[in-house]
């Protein structure tokens, strides 16, 4: 799933998250090959509820290893959109996505697991439910036209690994309330639920 290589970015990324206190979940394609079929991946996407008075000391600290734009996280923050960080030695890369405060985004939190990733050693990290993966893999797919195979693909593996042990009550609550019902309804035919 992941090269070697980006074990101490990410071990460092981590490291940063958990030492600021700052809540976050783990989603994107290491989410759904950790609930689903694996696939490599270059990078890290992760949710987390950041606030304007905590930019500065997200800054300061990620600054030691990362490159980052502290306007691009102001920004981020105050629109509720996305920044990044850039790993100074690697150029592994982590999509910073700051939570909008939503009910969606609350639950996400809440039902988030902790999982080993074998390459961090016993390291925990907190990823996304597999519900919580359909869902976000739905979102992206719908905009772009529902043609992205790869979201699909990751989409189908968390379906069809998980299959009956999914929340169905609470995948179809959000997808109704997402707009998401008649692509989640597809996606469970295509996969046999």
């Amino acid at each position: 799933m992941f090269d070697p290589v980006v074990a101490g970015p990410l071990g460092r990324f981590l490291d940063l998250i958990d030492s600021l206190g700052i809540r976050y979940v783990t989603g994107g394609s290491v989410a759904s090959s950790l609930q689903g079929m694996p696939r490599q991946t270059i990078d890290l996407d992760v949710v987390i509820e950041l606030e304007p008075g905590d930019v500065g000391r997200l800054v300061t600290e990620a600054a030691r290893y990362f490159y980052v734009s502290e306007d691009a996280v102001r920004g981020a923050v105050r629109h509720k959109s996305s920044f990044n960080l850039i790993h100074a030695e690697t150029a592994f890369k982590v999509d910073i996505y700051v939570s909008d405060g939503s009910a969606f985004d609350r639950a996400q939190f809440d039902r988030a697991i902790e999982v080993e990733l074998p390459l961090l050693g016993p390291r925990r990290v907190k990823i996304a439910s597999a519900e919580d993966v359909v869902l976000r893999k739905l979102e992206w797919f719908k905009p772009g036209n529902e043609v992205s195979d790869r979201q699909w693909y990751d989409l189908m593996g968390v379906l069809k690994v998980q299959g009956q042990r999914l929340d169905f009550a609470y995948l179809n609550q959000w997808a109704r309330a997402r707009g998401l019902a008649s692509l989640l309804d597809r996606a469970k035919t295509e996969a046999g639920l």
